[in-house]
């Protein structure tokens, strides 16, 4: 491998070991036996490192497993969870839940999580998550579109931008594209 690929393999690295460094949101000791049992439980393309993520769950050995695109119809179930606490005057609400027409997503102590990801989806500054638009991520340097599902579209042209497998949008590189069988340089 000659030592310019090498650097340039190297630094592209770096923005994604800065974002293990920041603390996770979720429970840490997730761990599912199958890709079935994760979108049962609401959880879908999740990322190495983050909660309930393990090599033998992604196949294509990409970074992400459980893609919320290979799911069965039907297979993914949002998280919705309630639970009281002892005080009956008060309760804590956990996971995804939708309000007013709009996903939003609770953290264990009932608080909502804003300008975070959660698995593929991301939650903006009031909470929201983030559909069919552009958002910029400063922990990741890169732009993304959440499709109208809110996950991050991949592999896939936006307009006449591609993102790429890692939800990324491609900037001053080339990508090839299957589906047209050709090659195309995206400017930065």
């Amino acid at each position: 491998m000659n030592k310019r690929l090498f650097l340039k393999m190297s630094l592209a690295t770096l923005p994604v070991l800065a974002l293990f460094s920041q603390p996770v949101l979720a429970e840490e000791n997730i761990h599912f036996s199958s890709c079935k049992e994760a979108w049962a439980n609401g959880y879908a393309d999740i990322h190495e490192g983050e909660p309930g993520y393990s090599a033998k769950l992604d196949r294509d050995h990409d970074g992400v497993a459980c893609e919320l695109e290979n799911a069965p119809k039907g297979a993914f179930k949002a998280k919705q969870e309630t639970t009281t606490q002892t005080d009956t005057s008060s309760s804590t609400t956990s996971g995804w839940v939708k309000q007013d027409g709009a996903w939003y997503y609770f953290d264990g102590n009932g608080n909502p999580v804003k300008n975070a990801w959660q698995g593929s989806y991301y939650l903006k500054a009031d909470g929201k998550m983030a559909q069919s638009e552009w958002i910029y991520d400063s922990s990741y340097q890169a732009w993304y579109y959440l499709k109208s599902d809110g996950s991050y579209a991949k592999d896939a042209w936006q307009g006449a931008y591609y993102l790429k497998s890692n939800g990324k949008m491609a900037q001053g590189e080339w990508v090839y594209d299957s589906s047209y069988q050709a090659w195309y340089y995206l400017k930065s």
